[in-house]
């Protein structure tokens, strides 16, 4: 061994390193070789093989060269060196090489080239699967350059917006920009993706035939291994049908919440989950007071049980079928309102019920119109009832007059005669004046409700009619009942009708004997004065004016009235009372008689408590007409009169009458026979008293014949029916007296008498 450099002795070293370095790498991948994880890629593993051929001819010609480094220093016995060395032996690393490239280029051509080829292909077809994919997928997809230039787009794109790739490439997608995109807009997007952000949003785009549609798009930027930004992805997808049934169904929530109609959607249990608008402002509720709640529980009261009504309408709604019906409903203010209720079942796309839909129109005023319709018509047919009733009372109240005016002649006569009655007959004949002036009233009575009845208002205390009206109910009613009167009125003079007055004091003085009926009680008639101001004038339901007003309390100890029939007591021919046993005039004759005098009455009643009526009628200060009913004289005559009756029996009573008092008579049965003996003895004859109804010539044209005669003739007209418009045409031709049957002879005679004298 010659030479020592420091080289000499670094070779071997650097050798046997590479020698473990070698050892190491070997087997690296011969482990990576033999590991199971590489099997499924047969590339992966044959470069593995290559390389672990390679490692083991690098480590053995590392070992090679190792051993002889160290035998040229001498560590090595000199004989192993000159035998590797040899040139046969030199030759076997070198043949190892030969034979690990030979391999090597083998495997290469054989395993390496033809996976290599077929990855690339699977690399290529991926590719086509992809972009044929891409192409396939319902959804737009443009790739663009850094300016926004189109470098790619999807068969989707082209179908969508009718460009062909080649009308696109290279073009803007602002190409497709619609009217309502702004230039802020797009700032806004560009902003976004050039900062590496991705950018979501809406589109109104248009097509290449003009027609917009709206897309929902995501642009994302791509970049490369640097994060350089080299590309922008867009991803759009057509959502016009969407929005077109977004906007249809915003335009229906939008009429659904403008409806004047309450709408509500109730889950299968019937509790409420959307109401809208309208059923918060009619009811007062807000929506979250409430959702989950269930109408019953909300809306009833009770007034308003509307719990059978929800039972038909559920067995109706689980039986399939629509619901349509009323309800009476309470709102949070407590008001109450009637609605037309509409409910239908709502179902899913199985066909099963998910849930009600309910419409609730507000009927309330048209219930009230209906209502106010009902009392019209009923007006009408009371009115039309009354007319009736007016007719038939003018047509009897006349010969019903003319009877009782009879009765009371004879009556009078008999007392007046002087012929010796006993206590019991004169008891008969006070029952028998006592019935007619009773009857006098019901035909009174019926003038009064149809309104055909001629009143004459007069000054007249109300202390004096009710002594008399008193007196005649005591000898009227049972005589268990007793009658009370107290007077505290300062002012009891009113201006009114004296006989429709009485008539009043007698209705309600029978009603109480009636309703205290055969048991013991009272009747109490009180006066007063009250003065009333405008406040109370003002909400009063009747038309009165401020001022001082005679006070009258018909107060009795009777069964008293139900609450429920207490508004109707007034209405024409409304009885409580037995069949045959009321007219049910008496109320509604006094109720006109009131209201036709600026007056108020009122009742108050509780059952078994009684009931108490209170008339309040304006005083009057003026004296100039009062009458007084203190003077019963009957005075006397020597004149001739001519009486002028069709009925027989009048005509003769009356004749007695008047000439039991001193008058001479003359007597003509109608109209044409009176005109007659007038013109024949005007000279003679100092009075007329004619009826009015009569056949042929009645009174009124008898009135105008003996008027042409001598015009200063001076005529009573007398009749069981004085008809206004009749009347009122002859004071146009100088009717100045005329008196109603029945009447008293001292009534009759103090009137013949004053026009006499």
């Amino acid at each position: 061994m010659q030479g020592s450099s420091l080289f000499t002795f670094i070779t071997p070293l650097a050798y046997w390193a590479l020698v473990f370095a070698w050892l190491y790498i070997f087997t690296f991948y011969l482990r990576r070789v033999r590991k199971k994880a590489h099997h499924f890629d047969r590339l992966l593993r044959t470069l593995f093989i290559i390389l672990s051929i390679d490692a083991f001819r690098t480590l053995f010609e590392s070992i090679y060269f190792g051993i002889r480094s160290t035998s040229e220093l001498g560590l090595i016995d000199s004989k192993f060196y000159n035998f590797l060395i040899r040139p046969e032996i030199v030759f076997i690393p070198k043949s190892i090489n030969l034979v690990a490239a030979i391999t090597v280029i083998v495997i290469l051509i054989r395993k390496w080239i033809p996976q290599e080829s077929r990855r690339l292909n699977r690399i290529i077809n991926k590719m086509s699967n992809s972009e044929l994919i891409i192409d396939q997928i319902p959804i737009s997809i443009v790739i663009t350059d850094l300016d926004g230039n189109i470098e790619f787009a999807n068969d989707k794109f082209v179908t969508l917006t009718g460009y062909t790739l080649d009308e696109v490439m290279g073009e803007n997608p602002r190409i497709l920009k619609g009217s309502e995109a702004t230039i802020t807009d797009y700032e806004e997007l560009w902003t976004t993706v050039v900062n590496g952000d991705k950018w979501t949003g809406v589109f109104y785009n248009k097509k290449k035939n003009g027609e917009y549609y709206w897309e929902d798009a995501i642009i994302t930027p791509l970049s490369d291994e640097d994060g350089n930004i080299v590309n922008y992805l867009a991803i759009k997808e057509d959502i016009t049908e969407k929005v077109l049934q977004d906007n249809e169904i915003e335009m229906l929530l939008s009429a659904i919440e403008q409806s004047s109609d309450s709408v509500e959607i109730l889950d299968i249990e019937g509790n409420l989950q959307y109401v809208n608008n309208t059923f918060t402002k009619r009811t007062g509720y807000t929506k979250e007071e409430v959702i989950g709640k269930n109408p019953l529980d909300l809306f009833s009261s009770d007034k308003t049980d509307n719990r059978a009504v929800y039972d038909e309408l559920w067995d109706t709604l689980h039986s399939g079928n629509a619901w349509i019906g009323r309800f009476t409903n309470k709102n949070k203010d407590g008001s109450f309102i009637v609605e037309e209720v509409s409910v239908s079942p709502v179902l899913d796309q199985f066909g099963k019920v998910r849930s009600y839909s309910s419409v609730k129109r507000n009927i309330t005023k048209q219930i009230q119109l209906e209502e106010e319709h009902r009392q019209i018509k009923d007006q009408l047919y009371h009115s039309q009832k009354l007319e009736a009733v007016g007719q038939l009372a003018g047509g009897v109240a006349h010969d019903f007059n003319n009877i009782l005016n009879g009765v009371i002649s004879a009556v009078t006569l008999l007392e007046n005669k002087e012929t010796d009655l006993d206590a019991q007959s004169q008891s008969y004949l006070n029952m028998i004046m006592t019935s007619t002036k009773r009857a006098s009233v019901l035909a009174s009575n019926l003038l009064t409700v149809s309104r055909r009845g001629r009143s004459e208002c007069v000054y007249f205390h109300i202390k004096d009619i009710l002594l008399e009206t008193t007196s005649i109910l005591e000898i009227s009613v049972n005589n268990k009942i007793r009658i009370t009167t107290r007077f505290n009125a300062h002012n009891d003079m009113v201006h009114a009708d004296q006989s429709g007055f009485q008539n009043v004091l007698l209705n309600l003085g029978l009603n109480a004997s009636h309703a205290i009926n055969s048991q013991y009680g009272t009747i109490d008639f009180i006066v007063s004065n009250i003065f009333l101001d405008e406040v109370y004038c003002s909400t009063s339901s009747f038309v009165i004016e401020p001022g001082e007003y005679c006070k009258i309390i018909v107060k009795d100890s009777g069964t008293g009235i139900d609450d429920d029939i207490l508004p109707n007591i007034f209405d024409a021919f409304f009885t409580t009372k037995i069949d045959g046993k009321g007219t049910g005039l008496g109320l509604s004759s006094t109720m006109r008689y009131i209201q036709d005098h600026g007056g108020e009455i009122t009742v108050t009643s509780r059952i078994g408590h009684g009931t108490e009526f209170c008339i309040l009628l304006p005083c009057s200060d003026d004296t100039k007409d009062l009458e007084t009913k203190a003077d019963r004289s009957v005075p006397s005559g020597s004149e001739t009169i001519l009486l002028v009756d069709d009925e027989d029996f009048n005509r003769d009573l009356g004749r007695d009458i008047l000439e039991s008092i001193g008058y001479q008579v003359i007597v003509a049965a109608d109209g044409m026979e009176a005109v007659q003996i007038f013109s024949e003895n005007q000279d003679r004859i100092d009075l007329v008293v004619l009826d009015m109804v009569m056949p042929g010539m009645d009174g009124s044209a008898a009135f105008m014949k003996i008027k042409e005669i001598d015009s200063e003739a001076k005529i009573i007209i007398t009749s069981g029916y004085l008809e206004a418009e009749k009347i009122e045409n002859l004071r146009a031709h100088g009717l100045e007296f005329m008196i109603s049957k029945p009447y008293e002879i001292a009534e009759f005679s103090q009137l013949i008498r004053n026009i006499l004298k």
